[in-house]
C-alpha cells in the first residue's frame, strides 16, 4: 500500500517537476535574449546608431549580426565561425541542439522589396532612429530545432552552418514552409525580444505578418 502511495505521489509530481524546471529554462532564455538587445543598443552607440540586419558578403552595410555581436560577449576577436557557439547568452537553455551558433533569429524584413521582381529582400543595416513601433516590433525570435537553409539542397542549413540567422521572407515565419522561428519553445510559448529591448512570452503564430514592418521604405543597400 505505502508503495503504490509512493507511486502516485511521485506521478503526480513529476509533471510539476518537469513544468518547474521548464520554466527556468525559459527564464534563462529570456535573460539571453536581454542581453543581446542590450548588445544591439551598444552596437548603434558605437556605430553612429546603425543597427545590423541580414548579412551580405562583399557589402559594407550587411555585417553579420552573430559575428559582429559578438564582441560584447568575448574578451578577444573571433577568431572562428565556432567561437560563436561558446558564448553562452546566444543559446537557450531548452533548445535541444549543442555547440550551435545562435539559438536566435533577427527580424530583416523590408516590405519594400515584397513586389520587387525577386521579391523579399533581407534589409540592410538600419538606423535605428528609424524604426517605426519598437515596442511591438519582434527583433529577435527563437529558432525551431532545425530549419533549412537559403535553397533546398543547401549544405547550410539545420543552424549549424547557417550563418544568416535572420528571418525575411513570409516563407520563415511559423506554419510556413521554410520556417525559422519556433511555435512553442517554451511548452506553449516562446520567448521574443522586441526593437526597443523587453522581452515576452509569446505565441508566435499569433504574430502577424505585417507586425515584422519596421516602417522603413528607404534604406542603404550599399
Amino acid at each position: 500500500m505505502v508503495i503504490a502511495i509512493l507511486s502516485g505521489l511521485i506521478a503526480l509530481l513529476l509533471p510539476v517537476v518537469a513544468s518547474t524546471r521548464e520554466k527556468g529554462r525559459q527564464a534563462g532564455c529570456a535573460a539571453n535574449l536581454h542581453r543581446l538587445g542590450q548588445a544591439f543598443f551598444a552596437y548603434t552607440a558605437e556605430n553612429n546608431g546603425w543597427v545590423p540586419r541580414n548579412p551580405a558578403q562583399g557589402y559594407k552595410n550587411h555585417p553579420m549580426w552573430p559575428v559582429v555581436i559578438a564582441k560584447y560577449f568575448r574578451r578577444e576577436p573571433l577568431q572562428r565561425w565556432q567561437d560563436i557557439s561558446g558564448i553562452r547568452s546566444f543559446r537557450c537553455p531548452s533548445h535541444p541542439t549543442a555547440d550551435i551558433p545562435s539559438a536566435y533569429v533577427l527580424n530583416a524584413f523590408s516590405f519594400e522589396t515584397r513586389t520587387a521582381p525577386l521579391p523579399w529582400w533581407g534589409s540592410p543595416a538600419v538606423r535605428i532612429s528609424g524604426i517605426k513601433g519598437a515596442a511591438s516590433l519582434p527583433w529577435l525570435l527563437e529558432t525551431p530545432d532545425f530549419f533549412p537553409g537559403m535553397f533546398s539542397g543547401s549544405v547550410m542549413d539545420e543552424i549549424y552552418q547557417e550563418q544568416e540567422h535572420g528571418v525575411y521572407k513570409p516563407d520563415h515565419l511559423v506554419g510556413a514552409s521554410r520556417a525559422r522561428v519556433s511555435e512553442t519553445r517554451h511548452r506553449y510559448s516562446s520567448n521574443v525580444c522586441f526593437a526597443d529591448g523587453h522581452v515576452a512570452a509569446v505565441k508566435p503564430k499569433v504574430l502577424s505578418l505585417e507586425q515584422f514592418d519596421d516602417g522603413i521604405r528607404v534604406r542603404d543597400w550599399d
